[in-house]
C-alpha cells in the first residue's frame, strides 16, 4: 500500500505553568499560549539520532505525555522518553524505556523522573555535546 506522505499527524497539546507544549510527528514545541509565539522548536529524530517511525502501530503511539519539574521537561512519545530543558529546547538526556507497545508515563519531581518500564529499561542517553551541568 501507498503511504499517504500528506496524511496530517496527532498534535498532543498540554499547558504547564504558563506555557504551552506541543508535540507533533518527531517535533516538540513551547509555545506562549496568549501570544501564539513558539518559543522554542526541537526535531526529536534529529536531536537523538534516532529515526522516527510515524505509522508505528497505525501512529497509536504518536502522542505525548509531558511532566516538567523545574527547568527539566519530560515528554514521553513514540517509544521514548526525552528530558529537554524548558527555557532553551535543549535535548539533556533521551532513553527507550521497556513499555512497548505501551508508552511510558513519566512524572517528575524534586529532580528525579518516575516512569512506568518493564524489566529491560534501557539506560539514559546524555548527548555528548549538550550534557547538562
Amino acid at each position: 500500500a501507498k503511504k499517504d506522505l500528506n496524511r496530517l499527524g496527532r498534535v498532543a497539546v498540554q499547558i504547564i505553568g504558563d506555557v504551552l507544549y506541543a508535540q507533533t510527528g518527531p517535533h516538540v514545541f513551547a509555545i506562549a499560549p496568549d501570544t501564539g509565539k513558539i518559543l522554542w522548536q526541537l526535531d526529536a529524530a534529529a536531536a537523538t539520532g534516532l529515526r522516527y517511525e510515524p505509522d508505528l502501530y497505525g501512529g497509536a503511539l504518536d502522542i505525548s505525555l509531558f511532566t516538567r519539574d523545574g527547568d527539566a521537561l519530560v515528554v514521553s512519545f513514540e517509544k521514548r522518553i526525552l528530558a529537554l530543558r524548558t527555557s532553551t529546547g535543549t535535548l539533556l538526556w533521551h532513553m527507550d524505556p521497556d513499555t512497548f507497545p505501551h508508552s511510558a508515563f513519566p512524572v517528575a519531581n524534586n529532580g528525579l523522573v518516575y516512569i512506568t518500564s518493564g524489566p529491560k529499561r534501557g539506560k539514559p542517553v546524555t548527548p555528548a555535546k549538550t550534557a547538562a551541568k
